[in-house]
Parts: C-alpha cells; structure tokens; sequence
C-alpha cells in the first residue's frame, strides 16, 4: 500500500504496461521466427519445381522455413573445381520475385499421394475445428486494424509519466498492436474467401520478361495468404502425352533443340510441359520437372545424337504463385441461374465481335 493508501498506484501500471509490450513482443517475434506461409506449407517435404524470376528452374525435395526454401537436389552437383553443390537456398526477398512452384504426382512417393489427397480432402470436406479455426483467423485479421488503433488510442490517453512514455515509444506501441494480431492473422478477403476448395481460373505471369499475366491454368483454390496463391488439381490428367525422338521433334506446344552436348526444351504454351525423363545411350535420367509457358529447360545428353524423352502437355497439375505475378480471374463453378433466361457470356459476344 503507498502512502495514499492504494494497493496498486501508477508507477505500477507503468512497469505493467513496459511488462506486456516485452512479453507480448516476444512471443510475437517467437512465432513469427517459426511461422511459415501457409500455401508454401503445403508443397514443404515435396518434389516440386520452382521457376525463378529469371525462368530459371530448379527441382528437387522442398524445405520450407520462415525465412525461405531450401531445395534438395536429386543428385549432388559436382563442379569442376570439386566443389559439391547439393541444394539450393531461396532467400525470402526472392520469393515474391518467383513464377511459381509446381507440384505433379508423377515424382510423389506412395506417402506424399496419399498426404497430398488428404490435403485436397481437408480443403473440400474441412471438419468442425478446422472451419472453426479459419472463422477465428478471419475474425483477428478484420479486426487487426481496430485493435491496434484502439491500443494506440489507449496509451496516447494515459497521462503522466505513462502517457509520455507510451507516446515516445509510438513505434514500439505500433509493433506491439501487430504483434498481437499478425500472430494468428490471416490475408482475409471476402472474394476468395467464398472460393476457397471451388474451381477457379488464375491468370499468372510466367514468361521471366512478361510485364502483366500471361498464362491461364486452372484448378481448385486451396488457400491462400497476403503472398501467395494455392491451385490443386485433384486429377492430374494431361492434354498430351509424348514419347519423342528428339532429333525429329515438332510440336506446337513446345520447341526442341539438339546439338552435341545437350538438348533444350522451350515450352511455347499454352499448356505447361512437364519433361518426364531423357534417354541417352547412358541410361534413363528421372527429371518431372514443370515448365510454364516461355521457360526453357537445358539437359545433358552425353554426346547421343538421338537421345529420347517422355513429356506432357498439361494445365492440370498444382500452383504456388506468388501474388505479386498472379490472380484469380474467373470462378468455374457452374450455377444455375434463378431466372428463366437465355443467356449469354461476356466472352461469346467478344468472339463474335472477332470475326466480324
């Protein structure tokens, strides 16, 4: 008791408050230090590809941290001067910068098929805890703003020695009130929100020198966040498949080029070209690695001059992209219409306009 006779006086508020922006802080930095994206999440310990900014491929087991991937190589490269390259490290600020990750069933083990079905299961069927759990993320991220005006509010009005306290630590205050609500947040928006496990149509830039998208692919929205995009076909079945001798090979969905030491895949859309595997006189090299429309894909051959391959032309298969490069455009889930109406698409009266 002070010399007011109060049990608890205004000093004490004041190392309270200091006490609940440290532990609040450090909780908050504790979880953002493990909270990983939750659409990267899903392809973490996969075969994935992921297309650089550059159109650069790279293939292999996903790792996925808070701070960036790390990508298992199939097999360790070893460069001429002996140095051992087994992976490769994104770095988070290179992320947004990506085309896209994919993932086709073609490289998953019997374990990661049946994990990726009960993934598409939880985003068609989700139980009571798991819509529970995403209403609650929703909730605290409309309500993020609010709560963190209304802390700021809440300390600026204290007077005294708190009041200037709090005031001169504004941006510690500011921390604080994202702290709180960025831990459980989520990127909530109403029009996704309402597609989520429901066929959509994405538009997506992946041509490394593409200004605006330039691909279409669909799929179901499994999820998504403040930078990404989650696609999943539930089946992967392809609009082609080839089995090539590559010294002939034309396709219009795709270029080939051979030459002594190696031959390159250029898929020219619009479909994405997954390159299977490429015989050579040395043996059968598993690649399942994706192209997306204007990527190109160099592979030994060992000095065959006929080397073969087994590709596929497809727009099913599963997309990570970043939302800086991509967005979904259209639903695909047919409704009936409520009215008596003989209707027509936007698109139909834009084609006929075409051939006019």
């Amino acid at each position: 008791m002070d010399e007011n006779g109060s049990w608890f006086g205004f000093d004490d508020l004041f190392w309270l408050t200091l006490l609940v922006l440290f532990v609040s802080t450090s909780i908050g930095a504790l979880l953002r230090r493990f909270r990983r994206d939750r659409c990267l999440r899903l392809f973490d310990d996969y075969h994935i590809t992921f297309v650089h900014a550059d159109g650069k491929l790279l293939w292999g087991d996903l790792f996925v941290t808070s701070q960036g991937l790390q990508i298992l190589y199939d097999a360790p490269f070893v460069t001429s001067r002996g140095m051992v390259k087994a992976s490769h490290l994104v770095q988070k600020n290179e992320l947004d910068e990506a085309l896209g990750l994919c993932r086709t069933v073609h490289a998953l083990t019997d374990e990661e098929r049946l994990e990726r079905s009960r993934q598409i299961e939880r985003t068609f069927n989700p139980g009571v805890l798991a819509r529970s759990r995403r209403r609650v993320r929703n909730y605290a991220d409309m309500l993020s703003d609010a709560i963190g005006k209304s802390l700021g509010l809440v300390m600026g009005s204290l007077g005294g020695r708190l009041g200037a306290a709090m005031i001169s630590r504004k941006r510690d205050v500011s921390e604080l009130s994202e702290t709180v609500t960025g831990t459980v947040a989520n990127a909530y928006e109403p029009l996704l929100e309402r597609y989520i496990g429901k066929p959509v149509v994405i538009e997506c830039r992946t041509a490394p020198d593409a200004a605006e998208p330039t691909s279409e692919f669909t799929g179901y929205l499994v999820e998504y966040t403040q930078d990404f995009l989650a696609v999943f076909n539930s089946t992967q079945t392809p609009v082609e498949q080839l089995d090539l001798q590559l010294a002939t090979a034309e396709h219009a969905g795709f270029d080939t080029y051979l030459d002594a030491e190696s031959v390159t895949f250029t898929c020219i859309g619009p479909d994405a070209l997954i390159v299977r595997d490429v015989t050579t006189h040395r043996g059968i090299v598993n690649l399942d690695t994706t192209l997306l429309p204007g990527c190109s894909l160099r592979v030994r051959t060992d000095g065959d001059p006929a080397p073969k391959a087994r590709i596929e032309l497809t727009h099913q298969f599963d997309l990570i992209c970043p939302r800086a490069n991509a967005r979904v455009r259209f639903g695909s889930e047919v409704h009936c219409a409520a009215r008596e109406w003989s209707g027509l698409a936007p698109q139909d009266t834009e084609a006929a306009n075409a051939q006019l």
